[in-house]
């Protein structure tokens, strides 16, 4: 398979903070997390999931699934948000990516909500990154930072 790009130089790219902005991005994806809660099907990520996601990195993400065919479809699921590998290559990777959320979160613009849904043993509760009233109009604005 020939891929348009495979024959450019990566010295010749764009760096990814010129392309993309980054902070907008997360807080766009932090969106999109938050409207899983509307979903009966799918619980919003936590913030290092949602790096996975941003970052590209399906198999991380589920990598503690024992079950061969719930991994694969927890795989298949990340790979199918709309925010997969868009910040693939930001220098840093996903530990980056969870530094930008937190200073997201700092700024006021995303806070943690208590996620809870039951279990075969229980109930599962974690936190996960939503947006405030803040980081909402700065998505609706559509302004970079």
């Amino acid at each position: 398979m020939t891929l348009p790009w495979q024959d450019i130089p990566s010295e010749t790219l764009p760096d990814l903070p010129s392309a993309v902005n980054p902070d907008y991005m997360v807080l766009r994806a932090v969106q999109w997390n938050e409207s899983l809660n509307d979903d009966q099907y799918a619980k919003p990520y936590t913030e290092k999931t949602l790096a996975k996601i941003l970052n590209g990195d399906a198999f991380a993400a589920a990598q503690f699934e024992k079950d061969p065919i719930k991994r694969l479809r927890r795989i298949r699921r990340l790979e199918s948000s709309p925010f997969y590998n868009v910040l693939q290559g930001i220098r840093g990777g996903e530990k980056a990516i969870v530094a930008i959320v937190r200073r997201l979160e700092q700024m006021g613009l995303i806070q943690q909500q208590s996620i809870s849904f039951p279990s075969g043993d229980g109930a599962v509760t974690y936190t996960a990154p939503i947006l405030s009233q803040a980081g909402t109009a700065q998505v609706v604005s559509g302004k970079y930072f």
